[in-house]
């Protein structure tokens, strides 16, 4: 059996998160952007979610086929409640949660 020593693997080989999907809340600006952006370069699916769906939406394209725009306020509950129905109509499941709003 042979192992790969650690000059041979890339950083993104070893962090890879190919078939994982990340939600993002704040994701429209700031960290929470940045969370989305370096997520998706390690090869997760990200979901967006902030208050803001112009930026959003923009985002969402620069990104491509592995990005979704929802709009989601956590302080309201009713937002929240619609930012998941949409999840799970679209069959969405996020197995990485980034909880970046308000802060």
């Amino acid at each position: 059996m042979t192992t790969a020593s650690p000059e041979t693997l890339s950083a993104r080989e070893i962090f890879s998160l190919k078939g994982h999907t990340a939600l993002i809340t704040g994701a429209s600006s700031g960290l929470g952007l940045t969370f989305a952006q370096v997520l998706h370069e390690a090869g997760a699916r990200v979901i967006l979610a902030a208050r803001r769906e112009d930026r959003l939406t923009a985002e969402a394209a620069r990104l491509g086929e592995a990005a979704l725009a929802v709009r989601l306020d956590v302080a309201d509950a009713a937002s929240i409640h619609a930012c998941f129905a949409e999840l799970a109509a679209r069959g969405v499941v996020a197995d990485i949660v980034v909880n970046n709003a308000g802060i």
